[in-house]
């Protein structure tokens, strides 16, 4: 009997030892070692007269407020606080043996002012555990947040700079020009100050077999003298975006324009045999766009 009794033990001391290796994967799995481990008791009191403690009461408490998944502290609290006085009323009932000597029990050393206070400084140290985990993950989580901020902030910066450098230099000159700049800010970081080190890069290269097309808006004087400035900027901003479109569709590139002056060539950044036959079309084509703005 005794033997059976002792093998029934262990086993459910191992089941809950598996419960808990099966908690920490998986938090929510806490209920069942709750009643594994009430059940236990109350079996061996009932079958054995055994009057036995909690084992997991402890373990149980900790991991709500280390593991599981809630929010906010108040939930956390009010559930550990549930457990505890689950345990409590186990302990009045069957370690107390009723409600009969819940004074004395209360009052004694060993009796029911030690698990209150036991569970009290349970819930203490875990609602402190909580508050500072809390902290340490909302800082991170803020740090973390601004680093993206500034990630992107800085990502949006160096397009809009690259894309204002590429809007007033052709990439292969402004690439080169880039390059050198950023060479020579690592170099000054690096106490660098030579002349030969700091000399600029000259972006300059040879194009023997290029077509250049001068675009040039006729009566634009009188335009700025009838338009207001928001008509004019409309307009010729409706204007250049046509041209844009057209240099993309005939492969010419856009190298600049001034005022009503709009500078591309062709064959530069590929090489094209019909270089002069692109700019032609592309001429023809920016005269249709002028006369179905005006």
């Amino acid at each position: 009997m005794y033997a059976s009794s002792i093998f029934a033990s262990l086993t459910l001391v191992f089941a809950g030892w598996y419960f808990v290796i099966i908690i920490k994967t998986y938090p929510l799995y806490y209920i069942h070692l709750l009643p594994l481990d009430l059940t236990e008791s109350i079996y061996h009191t009932y079958a054995h007269s055994w009057i036995l403690g909690t084992f997991y009461d402890t373990y149980i408490i900790y991991m709500i407020y280390m593991f599981l998944p809630i929010h906010f502290i108040s939930g956390a609290v009010l559930l550990a606080l549930l457990v505890s006085g689950l345990y409590i009323l186990y302990f009045v009932i069957f370690i107390a043996q009723g409600f009969a000597q819940f004074a004395s029990a209360l009052f004694s050393v060993g009796g029911m002012s030690v698990d209150i206070v036991h569970y009290l400084c349970l819930n203490l140290v875990g609602i402190f555990y909580r508050v500072m985990n809390d902290t340490v993950v909302r800082s991170s989580f803020l740090d973390r947040h601004q680093y993206i901020k500034e990630k992107i902030w800085l990502r949006n910066a160096r397009l809009q700079e690259k894309q204002l450098l590429d809007s007033i230099l052709p990439p292969q000159i402004s690439l080169p020009l880039q390059k050198d700049i950023q060479g020579r800010i690592v170099m000054a970081k690096q106490g660098i100050h030579s002349w030969t080190a700091m000399e600029r890069t000259m972006a300059i290269q040879i194009h023997p077999d290029v077509s250049i097309l001068y675009a040039d808006v006729v009566n634009y004087t009188h335009l700025t003298t009838t338009l207001t400035v928001e008509m004019l900027v409309k307009v010729l901003h409706d204007l250049y975006g046509r041209f844009d479109l057209a240099a993309y569709r005939y492969k010419v590139q856009r190298i600049k324009f001034l005022g009503d002056c709009y500078y591309c060539v062709a064959g530069l950044s590929d090489p094209d045999p019909d270089h002069a036959n692109n700019c032609v079309i592309l001429g023809l084509s920016m005269i249709n766009h002028i006369m179905e703005v005006r």
